[in-house]
């Protein structure tokens, strides 16, 4: 930590006076007690001994996750000798991918919602039985090593031609944060989707006595460690990949805003935001549809860049100053998301899209002042009529992406059809060769 941070001098006295224990009372009571990182904090929850039942408890009391990808139920994760979670299984189907889904922490913020509910003390309780345990059991102590030759972990945007890029599979090329296969808890994109969760778990959790000093300090202690492996991250599956490294850079960017007071944070910031604004500008086609060419994965990023926009907006100085021109191609984004749609708000489902994935999202129609998208996601119910040359008529063609959405009116029951007539994707996990495919 940066201890020369304003509120953090008892801490740094203690620092300077080896006194460790005051120390990380300090450093606990000045998060507990002060204002920072606002947008996160929730007020006092009278306790009880109310439960919240369903999969929640089934968590808390048995171990039983879900939410992964394969199996589709409820999975009892096993405990390791020392009493810890096996958080390298890869489950009853032997899944890498269970791994990683267990590992980006989605249910911190069930654990966050149970408590606030219900004052119960056994939710934050099992929370900080989590941090202690990830942390403990799966440390990224290497990432910021300063040591010459194959250890060296060197920043994105400083490493030269001589510079080896870290692999987090391979002790030998900077490690330390492996499983002995080539996937990795600290992959780039678990690492990204993770911050937000802690962020939001550790500011929300503030007021509870029962999260501990001790799990307090464990998890700035491996925020600061993300901070470290953020930055240095480069060689990983996901590499150019826009959904991808738009969740590593934005993880980065929201651990800096809600802890600015880890030691490299506000240079981190300005790496993180120089990374997004590239990948705006390079992932997204002018008209505002990403290049992966898959409408709910196009929406996806696009909820991810405004959530930048909304995190600059509430930390405020904390960040570096967000360039206008990524406002504007985050509104396109929106333009597209709203006007592709058919006439019941669903996206066509060309490339990698759920049915009925929706592009328009009510906070960032606000935020952009377009009471016309709401128009056209309500059928006219609200909002204002589209006006403008680009809305003659009902129906809207992207000329950098090569999709038409052909519609004779905004009404429920208008006619409706969608082609692609564009590129394939640039990534070929979501892309799918559907050229002059169409859609009614």
């Amino acid at each position: 930590m940066n201890l020369s941070w304003p509120g953090l001098e008892s801490a740094k006295a203690a620092a300077e006076a080896g006194d460790y224990a005051t120390l990380c009372d300090d450093v606990a009571a000045y998060y507990r007690g002060g204002n920072t990182t606002s947008w996160l904090r929730t007020g006092s929850v009278s306790p009880s001994t109310r439960l919240v039942g369903g999969g929640v408890d089934a968590m808390v009391f048995n171990d039983t996750f879900t939410g992964f990808p394969s199996p589709a139920g409820p999975v009892r994760m096993p405990r390791t000798a020392d009493g810890g979670l096996n958080w390298t299984w890869y489950g009853p189907d032997d899944d890498d991918e269970f791994m990683n889904t267990f590992n980006r922490h989605y249910y911190f913020s069930e654990l966050l919602q149970a408590w606030e509910d219900t004052g119960n003390p056994v939710y934050p309780n099992f929370f900080q039985d989590i941090v202690l345990d990830w942390t403990l059991h799966l440390p990224c102590n290497n990432a910021s090593s300063t040591t010459t030759g194959a250890e060296r972990c060197v920043p994105l945007g400083t490493r030269g031609s001589s510079d080896r890029v870290c692999s987090w599979d391979d002790e030998t090329l900077g490690g330390a944060c492996a499983t002995g296969t080539a996937e990795s808890p600290w992959r780039s994109l678990e690492m990204g989707i993770r911050m937000p969760k802690w962020a939001e778990a550790f500011f929300g959790f503030q007021q509870s006595d029962n999260f501990t000093v001790d799990a307090r300090v464990m998890l700035l202690l491996g925020v600061s460690e993300h901070i470290q492996a953020l930055v240095v991250d480069g060689g990983y599956p996901g590499s150019g990949t826009v959904n991808w490294e738009m969740t590593q850079w934005q993880g980065l960017l929201t651990a800096t805003a809600a802890w600015p007071e880890l030691t490299g944070a506000h240079n981190a910031a300005v790496t993180a935001l120089g990374y997004l604004t590239d990948l705006l500008q390079s992932g997204v086609y002018a008209d505002g549809v990403e290049t992966e060419m898959a409408a709910g994965y196009d929406m996806g990023t696009a909820i991810d860049y405004f959530d930048v926009l909304y995190l600059a907006h509430e930390a405020g100085p904390v960040l570096p100053e967000v360039p206008p021109a990524m406002y504007s191609r985050v509104e396109t984004m929106y333009e597209y998301g709203a006007y592709i749609a058919d006439p019941g708000g669903c996206l066509p489902r060309h490339g990698d899209t759920d049915h009925c994935s929706v592009g328009y999202y009510s906070n960032a129609a606000e935020f952009f002042n377009r009471s016309d998208w709401t128009y056209v996601r309500t059928n006219g119910q609200y909002g204002t009529p589209p006006s403008g040359p680009a809305h003659s008529t009902p129906s809207s063609f992207f000329d950098w992406a090569g999709q038409a959405s052909l519609r004779s009116s905004y009404d429920a029951n208008a006619s409706w059809v969608f082609f692609d007539v564009g590129p394939y994707g640039s990534n070929a996990f979501h892309a799918h060769r559907d050229k002059l495919g169409g859609f009614r």
